[in-house]
């Protein structure tokens, strides 16, 4: 960087910040002279930038001869905006070292021969005013814009009628705050369902005809949320009545296209020709007029004839009936239509020759998928008038309670800062003007993700741009990613327009200063291609791309950057023993487990430099969903490399934390027998299941309250001394008798503390009893869980804090946390980790060596699903931009059809292509944060054929169709990397690169092939043995299985039916046995979560789990059919070991899995094993292909049991087919030896066979 000094004197005397160490670029962004608007790309130096402009203001105000009115000129007249709290003291901090940086060099020179030759102030008048300066930088308004906001409310809260001492409510709070207005509101509106024929309020009944009480919730808050953009569609509501409404709608969104339509289906024109001249084919000698295209034909040309009057709904509707025997059941016009195989082939011919021509002409008319008929008013929008009066209403009841609950707490949330500092400067122009003249400069830093309101009030405090200068806007469009909290992209364009119109000057910074040369060829590569520079007609939301220059010094001979590409290919097995991780590890059995690792070895392997000789970081990982973190934070740490997840969210939904809740819940509440069963089988008491079995047989005569009666009993004995006068437990082990005599002496020390101790310290106390420290240390090595432990007290502390509120209050309130999604993320580990964990948004203005970016395949955020979304359709009410509302609503009572509204469809159109242009953005800020290399990681996909920019569907589709479309230089690609030893690399010719330069990275050998270069591996882990595999499907089934699921349909189909059989089960293990809403929200759930959007296919699923529900309640026992039967277990999971002589392998053999029902039949002395099976197969084919796995549960129930272990009662076992509504006998009753020695027959039968190692 120059030496020059920072400040200059200008040609007309003046001292000012000069462009000491800027560049040109840079410099032309010092002119304080007129309004600028900044265009600065990813590491140009865009806030070095607006540091030195700060100074420059604070000069140009020393420069300024003093005030008449005596005020302040200093960092008082200058606001700096930035987007998040942790930028603005990043920002401060440089902006105070930047003005001591001048005081120092006014201090060491404070006089100059230029003071006596120019016109302006001297050095040692700009010292004392620059001193001055930092001596009131703590009044210096740098901040957020909602901190300005608050700033302006607290100064004018008696215009307003607020208080002044005024708390901002945020998350889980404001979360829970708003939720009970919702709902309380609702509550009242449920007894005021008619008007009250004052207009006051309106007939409620279609609103709630129209949607669930849960959509209903989810349309209110989101009313509630949307309240600040609502103002122009309220007033028009109120201007206008349904029939008025309608009009409207159709002069602004479907008049053009419903009037082109009906133009194309005139009589004589083109289109009506081709059919008429089809229609006249069907009438030749021989030809059948019943074949679909005359059919169809027919019935367009008979609906044509029809007259719709004026009503835009029946002429919409005419249109639709005109072209609906043209369109499939998708609503794609049918590519093909048979004019049949009789009569005259010439005519046959002409008929074929009329349609092509016909079709091209409805395609250029409707769009392939007939996506012009979606512009159309439709029988929901009709419905949509007294829906959306009645939601206003009931919107309007939420708001104010809200408000009041807000005011009774003393409380603003984030829209109320804005709002009511955008109605004090509309409604009080003294206070306005007093604004105006007291703020001189505006700097707005990441404007690309300010919002309608934000800008509104920068306009009335800029005068609406009639001062020529003094506003300072910098900030990128490629990288607004911030569209889910209110950020509008499209607002940069705007500004862009206001501000030249002002005579503003429009600047853009390319230089790049943060990443090697290497990455920024890949990067203007990628994105040039991908955000479609070159279109000529460009959306407001979509981004243009600049290309970025690399300006970053580069040592000569260091490394250049590169983005590297790990296609993952198919996972090597543990028994190859080329894998660190035993087979065992909870890693493998998780989401994203097998990327994670890969992430994990690949860093340490060649990226990082371990162990590290400093705190600076590395590298981070960057993902797009928090939930994902805590698994790369798990593979990193087995990995040995130390890592800190920065943020997240999950803290209250951890285990231990669950532990430490069920305890302080079970220790306050005697009735709550969930939270008891949690606390027994917890870390801190410790039982295992056989002994809560037997507690639950001690108080079995309770029924329901079976464990909670069995638990009081070992409680009262255990305070009596005498446990061995409880029924049964001379016949327990001694293991169990200690663990039940501890366990119970801890409670009951516990029952006596928690009302003595503050609550921090009554937790501190059950680890120390429980030495729960040691334990979770033992149990996680890589330190989390102790750190959450740790980190949960802390907590508890800061609730003590609050006042004495019990233990009782606490564990709600932890219950509450997470019931509310509270944003709390796990307790951060090593925190001056070479590897950070952070989402992508976190990462916004960070930058790292190494940036991985794994995750790649996860599916784009297209479109909507909410039932209520406000959205813009690019109009505006006087100075407002007007948000519509788009929704689905009921237009068959009886069969209950949604329907989407047109204002839904148009803004699910829009939608869709603002969530992918986001993506688009939030792909170029994840990659521009990396200053020397680039992984992107992803799963092999299914579909390897390039999609094309418009097609794909991830950013793995993306990155695979840019390199085959482009070619690009600068980076390297891997192929079938072995997620569980991803570095292991072969100096081979299975080195390849795109570039075609000398390799420096190669692309990994497939599994299978690299099977052939290596040596037998002896060595094995612990093997599990499943009772699934004693029933795997015959060969030739399981191969129709795997062609079957190779096409599209057959994936989709088995996805369906493996879903299917998971619902049914936790459906039956949940008491789920009847249709309704919990079935039908699980359904979605699980639907949604699999990727199964379409709504055809969610209510097929329903359909066939509520067939398989119907057949369990045809077929079941009689015992089966009580919930609170206490002769029933529900899914009991077992792992036990299987006797080492029917194994000649020195590894031990264990068997796992999970028994469905174990159900008893005391008057018989049976206990029965039953599972469910959901297929469809002839039920006698199933009971012969699940014998044997049948028959491995039931020796698990005979090793579990007491009263099977020890001989006394027999044993069955039955198949519940759900298809069927049957239930079979598989065998039985037979002795429990019996069974076992079958058992030991058949594993040694499967162990002999050639293919199981």
């Amino acid at each position: 960087m120059s030496q020059e000094s920072i400040l200059q004197r200008e040609p007309d005397g003046r001292l000012m910040a000069g462009r000491a160490g800027l560049s040109d670029e840079q410099a032309s962004a010092l002119d304080l002279s007129r309004h600028l608007v900044i265009t600065a790309g990813a590491g140009s130096g865009k806030t070095r930038t607006l540091v030195r402009r700060y100074l420059r203001a604070l000069c140009d105000l020393g420069n300024e001869s003093p005030r008449s009115s005596g005020a302040p000129r200093g960092p008082e007249q200058i606001v700096v905006s930035t987007f998040t709290e942790r930028a603005a003291a990043e920002l401060r901090t440089r902006l105070r070292a930047e003005l001591l940086a001048a005081i120092r060099e006014l201090s060491d020179n404070p006089t100059s021969p230029e003071d006596l030759q120019s016109g302006g102030v001297s050095r040692s008048t700009m010292l004392r005013h620059l001193r001055n300066c930092h001596d009131h930088f703590d009044r210096a308004r740098i901040g957020t814009f909602h901190s300005f906001c608050a700033s302006i409310l607290r100064e004018h809260a008696g215009e307003l009628g607020i208080d002044p001492g005024f708390g901002v409510l945020q998350g889980a709070a404001a979360r829970g705050m708003l939720d009970e207005a919702v709902i309380s509101a609702i509550e009242t509106a449920e007894g005021t369902f008619e008007s009250d024929g004052s207009n006051a309020v309106p007939d409620l009944r279609p609103l709630f005809r129209a949607m669930s009480r849960r959509d209903l919730i989810r349309v209110t808050t989101t009313w509630v949320e949307g309240r600040e953009n609502l103002s122009p569609f309220r007033s028009t509501l109120e201007m206008h009545d349904d029939e008025a409404l309608l009009q409207l709608w159709q002069e602004r969104y479907a008049q053009g296209r419903l009037e082109a339509l009906e133009r194309s289906l005139e009589d004589g024109s083109p289109l009506v020709a081709e059919l008429q001249a089809i229609q006249t084919l069907a009438e030749s000698p021989g030809v059948d007029p019943s074949s679909p295209l005359f059919q169809a034909c027919a019935l367009a040309l008979q609906e044509i004839k029809a007259r719709a009057g004026d009503d835009p709904i029946a002429r919409s509707d005419r249109v639709r009936a005109v072209l609906g025997p043209f369109r499939t059941q998708e609503g794609k016009v049918r590519k093909q239509l048979s004019a049949g195989r009789l009569g005259d082939k010439q005519s046959l011919r002409d008929a074929k020759e009329h349609w092509a021509h016909a079709r091209t002409m409805l395609i250029e008319q409707t769009g392939e998928a007939c996506e012009a008929l979606d512009e159309l008013l439709g029988p929901a929008d009709r419905m949509a008038g007294p829906v959306l009066r009645a939601l206003r209403w009931l919107g309007d009841e939420a708001i104010r309670r809200y408000q009041h609950a807000k005011s009774r707490a003393y409380v603003l949330d984030f829209a109320d800062l804005q709002l009511n500092v955008l109605r004090l400067l509309r409604g009080n122009p003294a206070v306005l003007g007093r604004l105006q003249s007291r703020f001189s400069h505006f700097m707005i830093d990441e404007f690309q993700d300010t919002n309608g309101i934000q800008w509104a009030i920068l306009r009335l405090l800029c005068d609406d741009f009639r001062e020529t200068k003094g506003l300072f806007l910098v900030g990128d469009p490629k990288q607004a990613i911030y569209r889910f909290r209110g950020g509008d992209v499209t607002l940069f364009d705007r500004a862009i327009r206001e501000v030249s119109d002002a005579g503003g000057a429009i600047i853009t910074f390319s230089a790049n200063y943060r990443s090697q040369p290497n990455l920024i060829r890949a990067f203007n590569s990628l994105f040039e291609w991908l955000m479609d520079t070159h279109r000529a007609e460009r959306p407001a939301w979509e981004a243009p791309f600049e290309h970025l220059t690399a300006l970053k010094k580069v040592e000569p001979g260091s490394n250049s950057g590169e983005v590297q590409l790990l296609w993952l290919g198919e996972p090597s097995s543990p028994e190859e023993g080329t894998h660190e991780l035993p087979g065992d590890d909870v890693l493998r059995f998780v989401p994203h487990g097998e990327e994670a690792w890969a992430v994990a070895a690949w860093l340490r392997d060649r990226h990082l430099k371990l162990p590290a000789k400093n705190a600076a970081v590395q590298a981070a990982v960057l993902v797009r969903r928090r939930q994902h973190l805590p698994t790369y934070a798990m593979a990193l740490r087995r990995a040995g490399v130390p890592a800190a997840v920065v943020g997240g969210r999950g803290f209250f939904g951890r285990q231990e934390v669950h532990d430490i809740t069920n305890l302080l819940l079970a220790l306050a509440h005697n009735d709550d027998v969930v939270s008891l069963l949690g606390a027994l089988r917890g870390p801190y008491l410790d039982l295992a299941d056989e002994w809560l079995l037997w507690l639950v047989r001690l108080g079995s005569e309770a029924g329901s309250w079976a464990l909670r009666v069995g638990w009081d009993q070992v409680l009262r004995e255990t305070q009596r001394e005498s446990t061995e006068a409880t029924t049964g437990w001379n016949q327990l082990p001694n293991a169990a008798q200690l663990a039940l005599r501890r366990a119970a002496q801890r409670y009951l020390g516990w029952q006596q503390a928690r009302t003595l101790l503050p609550v921090s310290e009554f937790v501190r106390q059950i680890l120390d009893d429980s030495a729960g420290t040691y334990l979770f240390a033992k149990n996680d090595p890589t330190g989390q869980t102790l750190a959450n432990v740790e980190k949960l007290v802390a907590v508890a502390a800061d609730y003590d804090s609050l006042g004495p509120n019990g233990v009782a209050d606490f564990a709600l309130y932890l219950r509450e946390q997470e019931e509310l999604e509270a944003d709390e993320g796990d307790a951060p580990l090593d925190e001056l980790a070479p590897v950070v964990l952070m989402t992508i948004h976190q990462s916004k203005g960070l930058e790292f060596p190494t940036v991985v970016l794994p995750d790649l395949h996860q599916p784009l955020r297209k479109g909507i699903s909410e039932p209520l979304v406000l959205g813009r359709l690019d109009h505006r009410v006087g100075e407002d931009d007007l948000w519509e509302p788009a929704m689905r609503l009921p237009v068959e009572a009886k069969r209950r059809t949604m329907e989407p509204t047109l204002l839904r469809k148009l803004v699910a159109r829009r939608a869709q292509h603002e969530d992918i242009a986001e993506s688009r953005r939030l792909l170029y800020v994840a990659m521009t944060r990396a200053q020397d290399n680039v992984v992107c990681v992803a799963p092999e996909p299914r579909n390897k054929k390039p999609r094309g920019r418009q097609g794909s569907t991830s950013w793995e589709e993306w990155l695979r169709s840019w390199l085959a479309e482009q070619q690009p230089e600068g980076l390297s690609v891997f192929e079938g990397v072995d997620p569980w030893n991803p570095t292991e690399t072969k100096a081979s010719a299975a080195h390849q690169h795109i570039n075609n330069n000398p390799p420096t990275v190669a692309t990994q050998l497939h599994t299978h092939e690299l099977r052939h270069f290596l040596q037998p591996i002896l060595s094995q882990t612990t093997r599990i043995l499943s009772p699934h595999a004693l029933a795997a499907p015959k060969p030739e089934k399981a191969e129709t299985l795997r062609r079957r699921a190779q096409t599209k349909r057959g994936a989709v189909g088995a996805k369906v039916g493996r879903l299917r059989g998971t619902l049914v089960h936790s459906c039956l293990e949940d008491g789920i046995t009847e249709p309704g809403r919990a079935l039908r929200r699980r359904v979605d759930q699980q639907a949604i979560a699999s990727g199964l959007w379409q709504q055809e296919t969610r209510d097929k699923l329903l359909q066939d789990v509520e067939a398989h529900l119907l057949g369990f309640r045809k077929a079941a026992p009689p015992e089966l059919c009580d919930p609170d039967n206490p002769d029933v277990l529900r899914e009991v999971p077992f792992r036990l070991p299987i006797a080492s002589s029917l194994d000649s392998s020195t590894q031990p053999l264990w068997m796992e899995g999970v028994i469905d029902v174990l159900y008893r039949d005391a008057k018989h002395q049976l206990w029965v094993v039953l599972d469910y099976k959901t297929d469809h197969r002839d039920p006698d084919t199933l009971v012969a292909d699940y014998s044997d796995q049948v028959l491995a549960y039931a020796w698990a129930a005979s090793r579990i049991l007491p009263e099977l272990r020890d001989g006394q009662w027999q044993l069955a076992a039955e198949l519940l087919m759900t298809a069927h509504g049957e239930c079979r006998r598989v065998f039985g009753p037979e002795h429990p030896g019996t069974v076992s020695a079958r058992f030991s027959k058949l594993v040694e039968q499967t162990l002999n066979e050639p293919n199981v190692n």
